[in-house]
């Protein structure tokens, strides 16, 4: 099985998403900072995507947060 985050990690980022999309959905439906909800959801979104984008590569030794930093060291 390959290296991976602790569980509670993955609990806590999707549920940081899942609470964010809600508000934004919240305050788009009171049309309250329709353009930052907007961005906020788009964000949320793209995130996650590009973040799997980006660990497809990435060997079983390493987990996501170490190959985020050798990626960045590599520029």
């Amino acid at each position: 099985m390959p290296n991976t985050l602790p569980a509670w990690f993955w609990i806590a980022y999707y549920l940081f998403l899942a609470i964010t999309i809600g508000v934004a959905i919240y305050n788009l439906s009171n049309r309250k900072s329709i353009r930052l909800s907007l961005l906020v959801i788009w964000i949320a979104i793209t995130v996650p995507i590009v973040g799997l984008l980006n660990s497809i590569g990435r060997s079983e030794e390493l987990n996501e947060f170490q190959h985020l930093v050798s990626e960045l060291q590599q520029g």
